[in-house]
C-alpha cells in the first residue's frame, strides 16, 4: 500500500478506506490519514474475499479555501496467487469486520 499526501493539505484532509462499510485502514479504529508532503508506505495482507470485491475511500476536507486530492496505490491478489492459503485468524478478523460468517473452499 502507498498512501501520498501531497503539500498543502497541512493537516486539513483526512483519508480512511473501508471494506463492506466498515474501515480496514488505518488498522486502528476510528483513526485517519493525515499530513502534508507525506508518503505512508507498508506491506499488509486483509483478505478481500466477500463480493463485491472492492475498498472505498472516505475523504474529509475541513478547509474551506482549497481542494485537496489523495493518492493511493495498492496491489491485490488471490491466496493461490501468494502460494499460501489465507491464515484463519485473518478469516476470523473479516468475520468481525464485516459482521458476516465467512466460508472458504
Amino acid at each position: 500500500m502507498l498512501i501520498y499526501i501531497p503539500r498543502g493539505h497541512v493537516g486539513l484532509a483526512t483519508l480512511k478506506l473501508l471494506y463492506h462499510e466498515h474501515q480496514m485502514y488505518p488498522l486502528n479504529p476510528g483513526g485517519v490519514y493525515r499530513g502534508n508532503e507525506t508518503q505512508i508506505a507498508f506491506r499488509d495482507y486483509q483478505p478481500v474475499i466477500v463480493n463485491p470485491y472492492e475498498l472505498k475511500a472516505v475523504c474529509t476536507n475541513v478547509d474551506t479555501a482549497y481542494d485537496h486530492t489523495f493518492y493511493v496505490g495498492l496491489a491485490m491478489q488471490r491466496p493461490e496467487e501468494l502460494g499460501t492459503e489465507i491464515p484463519q485468524s485473518s478469516l476470523i478478523a473479516l468475520s468481525e469486520l464485516i459482521g458476516q460468517e465467512i466460508e472458504v473452499g
